[in-house]
């Protein structure tokens, strides 16, 4: 009599990895919902929307619980996330028991799902990876018109009046945050734009540099360049340079048409900012080669000086913009950035006994002022959560770390393209952190922890970047 056998049949193996598939599916469109719930919920920043915003991120993370086994097929370093997310966990509990009360730290509890959410749904192999990082891409996108809108238009709240200027603050409403988001996008974006150069890689990243620029945002421009910077020292620094080159005359010809409209007290320009938007997205979907890219910029900064020389508005944007956003001097944050080392300082293991409590000061013509957070979060996490918190946070990023290593060990050459656009990106918003409070936005947290979750997969051979430069 013939013994039973437990070989899977071909059938159930076909039923095990659909289901794996529609789990992954599933994963990745609740990760871009949450993506774009926060861009329209002012990153989700609030109690009521947060709440909606961790439901899909728990959502994300028990849907992943059906895709493991596919993922360790396909060459990803499933534990990270999970050991990642738990070091943030155990961090916070700690420092919660210091202080003889969970209450407390349930924010930073809580926030660990939305990172564990971004590092699975980043990891997500073959297409589902993809299709999230083009989500982040495209939700940028939409709220880089935001911003252009904000202050186009003078619509509160896209667009803030700061200083006697609009800004572009867009969907997130928070300047500082957009900003960190664009550069991100950004960076994303233009690493597809040197890998595959064509029309629609162009206007993407003509799109949210203009976004971004529009922002005023001096960290967040700082951060970005940072970026730039690692992305070209790991795609090469003329493969970069030529795609940033060709962006230039487009950017130039939005931005300066949009600056008349920047002084509070005149009226929006919307018919000058609509004729620079369309010339700019011509020029954008228009390829060049360096040596025109670069005549035509220098063609356009010269008539774009005479243009808002000549206009009142102009002058005035530019005078406004001069005394507020050139320099590197700002008298609030170093305030709140001293009163952050003195609390460190008072409490160093578990931090300040009253988490997120805000930062007080007298000013020299006697009046008080409050900020609730630092504009610096690693000295906001040693303030608040002492060196327990920033030990939980190092082996989380360690843990991490660890993973990239692994599978970039199993490629050699360049990285792809889309590893290096995700390093430069983290990079930028590791910069961009030290000057604003980023963390305390979980959309941007999540779009951070997708990117860092995007260095966990094996990279396809097939798909690697060519050592030959362009000519």
């Amino acid at each position: 009599m013939r013994e039973p056998t437990t070989t899977p049949t071909p059938t159930l193996e076909r039923s095990t990895d659909r289901v794996e598939r529609d789990a992954s599916r599933f994963s990745t469109t609740l990760v871009v919902a949450a993506l774009a719930y926060g861009a329209v919920t002012q990153g989700a920043f609030h109690a009521r929307q947060y709440v909606v915003f961790l439901v899909l991120c728990a959502l994300v993370c028990g849907a992943a619980l059906g895709r493991r086994q596919h993922e360790k097929r396909q060459g990803v370093e499933g534990s990270a996330p999970w050991a990642a997310a738990a070091s943030l966990v155990v961090g916070a509990t700690v420092v919660g028991l210091l202080h003889g009360s969970l209450t407390g730290v349930l924010p930073a509890l809580s926030l660990a799902i939305v990172v564990l959410a971004g590092l699975l749904g980043g990891s997500a192999s073959s297409g589902a990876g993809r299709a999230v990082r083009a989500g982040l891409v495209i939700v940028g996108v939409a709220v880089a018109a935001t911003v252009w809108a904000g202050v186009a238009l003078h619509r509160e709240p896209w667009g803030k009046v700061i200083a006697g200027i609009w800004r572009g603050a867009g969907s997130i409403t928070y300047v500082n945050a957009t900003a960190a988001l664009l550069s991100m996008a950004l960076l994303v974006s233009l690493a597809e734009l040197v890998d595959t150069p064509g029309r629609r890689a162009r206007l993407i990243a003509w799109a949210l540099v203009v976004g971004l620029v529009t922002t005023l945002s001096r960290a967040g421009l700082a951060a970005a360049l940072v970026g730039v910077v690692v992305l070209a020292f790991l795609l090469g620094g003329r493969r970069v340079a030529v795609a940033l080159i060709g962006l230039v005359p487009a950017v130039v010809v939005s931005v300066a048409a949009l600056v008349p409209s920047m002084p509070e007290a005149r009226a929006p320009q919307l018919a000058v900012a609509l004729t620079g938007l369309v010339i700019g997205a011509v020029l954008a979907a228009t390829e060049h080669s360096i040596r025109r890219s670069l005549v035509l910029a220098g063609a356009l900064v010269v008539a774009s000086t005479l243009f808002l020389s000549v206009s009142s508005a102009g002058r005035a944007a530019l005078d406004d913009v001069g005394a507020t956003r050139v320099g590197l001097e700002s008298t609030d944050r170093s305030h709140q950035w001293g009163l952050a080392l003195d609390r460190a300082a008072g409490a160093p293991l578990s931090g300040h006994d009253r988490i997120g409590a805000p930062y007080q000061w007298q000013g020299d013509d006697g009046r008080w002022f409050v900020a609730p957070y630092a504009h610096n979060e690693y000295l906001d996490l040693l303030a608040a959560y002492g060196l327990v918190g920033a030990l939980a946070v190092v082996a989380a990023v360690a843990l991490v770390a660890r993973g990239w290593r692994h599978t970039a060990a199993r490629t050699s050459g360049r990285p792809p393209a889309y590893r290096a656009g995700a390093a430069a990106a983290l990079a930028a918003f590791a910069v961009h952190s030290a000057f604003d409070f980023l963390w305390h936005i979980p959309m941007l947290v999540l779009a951070a922890a997708i990117l860092a979750g995007a260095g966990l997969v094996t990279p396809d051979p097939l798909h690697r970047l060519s050592a030959k430069e362009p000519t």
